[in-house]
């Protein structure tokens, strides 16, 4: 237990108490999500040079680079409302069980695309996969 004394403009004081899971807990939920990702780019990583850079792809496709930038924030925006939901509606056991059994649904089926894709090589796989998932969020 961390104690905090705050000073209202008053100068009056007073005290709060923070549990160190206040901040343990959306921690995890940003690192979570991440953990998936940066597994599925061990797979991503080998398999651009040799071979998804010789696929026919739209000129207006983003730049390499900026996949892991875009997926790092994404990850970490969709666990940190992952905490709001779990922490606002009653945790795993609370009414907001459901969506959050939802949420990890869908990024299992977020994780699974990069191994197929890029591990498999499987397109009609993966475009089978994305279907899947695009049907989870909808």
């Amino acid at each position: 237990k961390v104690e905090q004394t705050l000073f209202a403009p008053s100068e009056t004081q007073f005290t709060s108490h923070v549990e160190m899971s206040d901040y343990l807990a959306p921690a995890f939920a940003v690192v979570l999500p991440n953990l998936g990702g940066i597994a599925g780019s061990f797979f991503t990583r080998k398999a651009i040079p040799e071979w998804y850079e010789h696929l026919k792809k739209p000129s207006w496709r983003p730049p390499n680079w900026a996949f892991g930038p875009a997926w790092t924030y994404l990850y970490s925006s969709m666990g940190y409302a992952s905490y709001l939901v779990w922490r606002d509606g009653g945790g795993f056991q609370g009414d907001n069980r459901l969506p959050l059994a939802m949420f990890g649904t869908q990024l299992a089926l977020n994780w699974a695309w990069s191994p197929i894709f890029f591990g498999l090589k499987n397109l009609k796989f993966a475009l089978i996969e994305i279907s899947v998932l695009w049907g989870a969020i909808a």
